[in-house]
């Protein structure tokens, strides 16, 4: 996208290039400067020519590498629309909203871990606990001296009782279990601690990055509101003779300077943005 705007920029400046071009070579035909004005416009707009040419051809590159991202065609062909006033009015963003480390898949998933850690070292925990248990058995025995009458009378037994078991000595494993259980545990809020470390480091940088070029973005936009200003007024004043052509190349030149910058600019803040987002944990994956 910066590609495409970068080219829409150099279009219109080889557009107003042009013109001057023209008033150049009127005012050297006319006796009014001499021919160095003219050469000078000319090389100001092969410059610009040659940039919209490079750009032209950049563009082709960069369409295969965001194919292949998004898995399209190669074969086929599509166009990347966007309209930077659109874009201006999302670059913002509520940079007093306080940090909430939940909201992070990466804090989410070692909470996870940590109620599972739980639970096993519960579980190693209370295996030293003594088992209880009650039974009931109830059987029928058949005897009968007489083999063709085996099943015709039965009698009947049952047992109640209740178990208690105790565990003694079992090698040590359990408490050897429960012991590295523990120190996994210990781990993971030590993990959880780094991580916090992590994202409030993430999210103080993102939001300084994104205060510094928001402001940034201001400046520039402005810059680029006085270049126009600036260059409409030098093409006036070179009109009536009044400053020399350099003046207009230096206009041209501050024009076309501050415009890149600015979508430089614009570029930068909505990737900061971005990085905010990600970083305070608003982004859904």
């Amino acid at each position: 996208m910066l590609t495409l705007e970068q080219i829409n920029v150099l279009k219109e400046d080889t557009t107003a290039f042009g013109k001057s071009l023209r008033d150049a070579y009127h005012q050297y035909k006319g006796g009014i400067v001499d021919e160095t004005d003219y050469e000078q416009a000319q090389i100001t707009l092969n410059n610009t020519m040659a940039q919209l040419k490079q750009a032209n051809e950049n563009i082709i590159p960069q369409y295969a590498v965001l194919k292949r991202l998004m898995g399209f065609p190669p074969e086929k062909q599509f166009n990347v629309v966007f309209d930077t006033l659109e874009m201006m009015k999302s670059i913002h963003i509520d940079t007093t909203e306080q940090l909430q480390f939940e909201k992070r898949i990466e804090f989410q998933e070692i909470n996870t871990s940590k109620d599972l850690q739980t639970q096993l070292v519960n579980y190693y925990r209370y295996s030293f606990i003594p088992t209880v248990s009650a039974f009931y058995n109830y059987n029928l025995s058949f005897q009968n001296s007489n083999f063709g009458s085996l099943f015709g009378s039965s009698y009947p037994s049952s047992l109640v009782g209740l178990s208690i078991t105790v565990p003694i000595f079992t090698g040590f494993s359990r408490i050897n279990n429960l012991h590295k259980a523990r120190l996994q545990q210990q781990i993971l809020n030590w993990d959880q601690t780094d991580l916090k470390s992590q994202i409030y480091s993430q999210y103080t940088s993102a939001l300084a990055n994104y205060k510094g070029n928001y402001y940034n973005l201001q400046v520039l936009q402005r810059n680029v509101a006085l270049s126009r200003r600036v260059y409409f007024v030098v093409t006036l004043q070179y009109r009536q003779g009044i400053v020399p052509y350099l003046n207009v190349i230096t206009a041209e030149s501050n024009l076309i300077t501050s415009e890149i910058n600015y979508l430089n600019a614009l570029f930068q803040v909505l990737s900061n943005k971005i990085d905010l987002e990600k970083a305070m944990g608003n982004i859904s994956y």
